[in-house]
């Protein structure tokens, strides 16, 4: 079992934003759940992702535009998406303000960093 409290919850800013784990220690089950924020205009980057396993998003608030292989999924609060993360895809907030998710990846290899593969620092 984990109990993390909101205060003891570990943030690291990226690039786009904000990136929070909801369950530091459960990455080496591989799984772990962040709440991300993303920046206005934030985006994945000019080439898609790509990384082993799966990914599931569920967005809290604004919007957020994923695409899967070619097909774009709009998310708005309460849609979510679930997808293979071998898949090529991207995001990109289109706002002028920010958005939020719950990001959960889910990795085989659990000596890796998930976080790492949707948002290189």
């Amino acid at each position: 079992m984990l109990y993390t409290q909101k205060s003891q919850r570990e943030g690291v800013a990226v690039p786009q934003g904000k990136v929070e784990e909801l369950g530091k220690g459960i990455g080496n089950e591989g799984l772990q759940p962040y709440i991300v924020t993303l920046d206005p205009q934030a985006n994945s980057g000019s080439q898609p992702l790509t990384h082993e396993g799966s990914e599931f998003v569920y967005c809290l608030s604004g919007r957020v535009i994923y695409n899967v292989l070619g097909e774009q999924y709009i998310l708005e609060a309460g849609d979510t998406l679930l997808f293979s993360s071998k898949m090529p895809h991207s995001w990109y907030n289109p706002l002028d303000g920010p958005s939020q998710l719950i990001i959960t990846l889910a990795f085989g290899d659990e000596t890796r960093r998930p976080a790492q593969a949707e948002f290189p620092v």
